[in-house]
């Protein structure tokens, strides 16, 4: 042991704080004394044991010079030290006798072992001393290995890693720490190399470089370095680990100490550190604002990507130079001051308060910002970190945003209804001059009252119900839908309204703006428009009645001149008369409504057919005439109507005179259709005999009512076609309603 100890003072960074320990432990749990002296006789360490054997009334402590005090123990061992000291000569086995109460402790057998500097000179720096009793009993045995199961105790009990290696790296011995801590015992660790042990065999490369350490620590070389060993179940710990060589007395590596630290908390702070200091770099960079850190002198420490893009310049141009270069010539002169200031007493604020900042690009330009400052204390020292807006389109915004209130004012103002927008409770929010003008209030007392102010008496209280259905579905409408509203003025007269709804999201919440029209200058005009048209509506109905009896009078001139024309004469009058018949039910049928604007076709043409059935006379046993209008409600207009009537009754006519010649039985049937809402057909069909080939609607050869076909066709804006199939299919397709596009 003395070996040990003397090799651990003459060479004290060849093994770690923790093997120092170990050996510490070691001394103190020795039951023999122990003592290390150093050239001015002051005591570097002593035992228990060693205590005990001062003289009574002495007091040796670590510190304390001991040359009087090994005088009076031992004249002999105050003598045997200082020649040890002066010469750097060993001494074993030397005996002594030392006065002690313990009369069998007074003969013991001394060991000197002198501790050399590392210098080149090699002085001796400190003896060992160490003091073996010449009778030794059976508790003195019992003692020392009570003190050796301690020393092992001590030894497992640390947390650190502690092993003991020949110098070719072979495993003799291990503290309990590891081995619990990797699942293993001793017997499966003790005799393989370190390097195969199952701490390390997991990694290839750790195993060559473990090897190579322990060459290296054979040669008196110490390692230390972090490495990940494996542990119990393959889980893997970050450990600190050191190699250090041993020596006996001679100098010579008789042992290698490998021992080891667990690092895991170190390595979790490490790697908390950096993922802190990483998620720090990218809030900073992800920042759409500059950020910049100011040290104590006004100089830049740090900026981010925002500051490049806001500023121009690359960020190797920022760091290190003054803030005041970012600052407009003009300002540059006061700031330090300001920045002194601030730095004396910091604070988090709005640097600028409220004042216009401005800032300097590298192009010259400027624009205005807003800063935040937040004082930082970091390592370095006292910093402030800026935050720095560019509110150059937040201007531009609030500009825009002011004109266009000011439109919006102005668009208000110049209505010339009332406009007036109600909260969600029913007080006017705001109102227009046209409000004061209907009303007869001045704005100041129309704000902030209720709308119901603004209504006669007897619609206010329900008008509370009516207002919060409103508000729970609110839409764009029409208020009163077609019941008539009336208003109260300022004078208590009232007046009729017309009252538009909209419903509007504002930062102050759910409003309405209403939209109110005095409609009493409108009502008058309605009653004068009112009366007028009632006048032209009797006249007209006179004008149709007329035309119907003056056409009727044609109608019985044609007849009587029939009764005495020649056979071709009456039958060209005849044809005349239906012509001017079908005119003149068109006329009928206007009068019989009182509608002037439209004619209900399928009513004209089932009164058309009636008169049609004349025209059979003797045939009407053989050949029936059919309409069926049920299919399609169709209206057109008189301009229209009157030529589809005399087309009608031509194709009509034709089919009566020419299909069923020679007392030939057939059928005439008339259809109506409405395609669509732009397209309607009339369709006149017979299985009579057909019309030959060779003769088309239009044909001036012919009858003068199918030279006429095309022009009344042309007339009502439709097309005609002709289908020669079991007789003769005229279809007619035209636009109902109120004419052509």
């Amino acid at each position: 042991m003395a070996v040990s100890a003397a090799q651990a003072i003459q060479e004290p960074t060849a093994a770690t704080s923790v093997s120092s320990a170990y050996l510490l432990h070691l001394l103190a749990a020795l039951p023999h004394p122990v003592a290390i002296f150093d050239t001015g006789l002051h005591c570097v360490h002593l035992n228990e044991a060693f205590a005990r054997l001062s003289p009574p009334g002495s007091d040796i402590r670590v510190g304390h010079a001991v040359d009087q005090l090994l005088l009076r123990m031992s004249a002999q061992l105050a003598a045997l030290v200082r020649q040890c000291l002066n010469n750097g000569t060993a001494i074993t086995d030397q005996a002594i006798d030392i006065p002690h109460a313990d009369e069998r402790a007074r003969h013991w057998r001394l060991a000197i072992a002198p501790c050399k500097a590392t210098t080149p000179e090699g002085e001796v720096a400190a003896v060992i001393v160490q003091l073996h009793p010449l009778q030794i009993d059976h508790e003195t045995h019992k003692a020392l290995r009570a003190a050796e199961a301690q020393a092992r105790r001590v030894l497992d009990n640390l947390f650190t890693f502690v092993g003991l290696l020949t110098p070719d790296g072979t495993v003799i011995d291990a503290n309990r720490a590891p081995l619990e801590a990797g699942g293993l015992t001793l017997e499966e660790v003790r005799g393989r190399k370190l390097w195969d042990t199952y701490w390390f065999s997991h990694d290839p490369q750790l195993q060559a470089r473990l090897q190579a350490s322990t060459d290296a620590a054979a040669q008196g070389k110490p390692a230390r370095y972090d490495i990940t060993v494996r542990m119990k179940d393959d889980t893997r710990m970050p450990i600190e680990f050191m190699l250090a060589p041993l020596r006996n007395d001679d100098g010579v590596i008789t042992h290698l100490v490998p021992s080891a630290i667990d690092i895991s908390s170190r390595t979790h702070s490490a790697e908390a550190l950096r993922q802190s200091e990483e998620r720090f770099r990218c809030v900073v960079e992800a920042a759409p604002d500059g950020l910049a850190m100011v040290d104590r002198n006004g100089r830049l420490a740090l900026v981010n990507s925002g500051m490049e893009r806001m500023f121009g310049y690359p960020r190797e141009e920022l760091l290190g130079q003054p803030i005041e270069m970012l600052i407009p010539e003009r300002y540059r002169k006061g700031h330090p001051g300001l920045r002194g200031a601030y730095m004396n007493a910091p604070t988090t604020r709005d640097m600028a308060g409220r004042r216009e900042l401005y800032a300097l690009r590298k192009d010259g330009s400027e624009f205005p910002v807003e800063i935040g400052l937040n004082a930082l204390s970091t390592v370095g020292g006292e910093h402030v970190l800026a935050a720095i807006v560019d509110v150059t389109k937040r201007k531009a915004d609030e500009e825009a945003l002011r004109r266009s209130e000011e439109r919006f004012r102005c668009v208000v103002e110049a209505a010339p209804d009332g406009l007036a927008m109600v909260d969600r409770d029913g007080h006017l929010a705001l109102v227009n001059s046209g409000m004061e003008r209907l009303f007869g209030y001045p704005r100041e007392e129309l704000l902030g009252q209720p709308i119901e102010m603004l209504m006669p008496e007897r619609y206010r209280n329900a008008h509370h119900g009516l207002r919060s259905a409103y508000m729970t579905a609110p839409t764009t409408r029409d208020m009163a839908g077609r019941r008539e509203l009336y208003a109260r003025r300022r004078d208590g007269s009232e007046f009729p309204v017309e009252i538009g709804l909209n419903a509007l999201n504002t930062v102050g919440g759910e409003h309405v703006l209403a939209a109110i029209v005095d409609m009493t200058r409108r009502k008058a005009d309605q009653a004068i428009i009112q009366t007028a048209l009632d006048e032209k509506t009797v006249l007209l109905n006179e004008v149709h009645h007329r035309v119907k009896n003056n056409l009727q009078v044609v109608c019985s001139l044609l007849s009587l001149q029939a009764r005495t024309a020649s056979e071709d004469a009456r039958g060209m009058l005849e044809d005349s008369q239906r012509r001017v018949k079908a005119m003149a039910l068109i006329h009928q049928l206007l009068y019989e409504r009182s509608d002037f604007s439209t004619v209900d076709l399928s009513l004209y043409l089932r009164r058309l057919v009636s008169l049609m059935h004349e025209v059979l006379g003797e045939a009407r046993a053989r050949v029936r005439l059919q309409v069926d209008t049920s299919a399609a409600d169709i209206h057109m207009d008189l301009q229209r109507s009157v030529p589809c009537g005399l087309l009608v009754n031509e194709l009509l006519t034709n089919a009566i005179k020419h299909g069923f010649p020679d007392g030939r039985s057939g059928e005439i049937l008339l259809t109506t259709e409405l395609l669509g809402p732009d397209q309607a057909r009339i369709v006149i069909s017979d299985n009579g005999v057909g019309i030959p080939p060779d003769i088309t609607p239009g044909d001036v050869s012919k009858s003068l009512g199918f030279q006429l076909i095309p022009l009344f066709v042309d007339q009502l804006g439709g097309e005609l076609r002709l289908i020669r199939d079991q007789g003769s299919r005229f279809e007619l397709y035209f636009k109902p309603g109120l004419g052509r596009d």
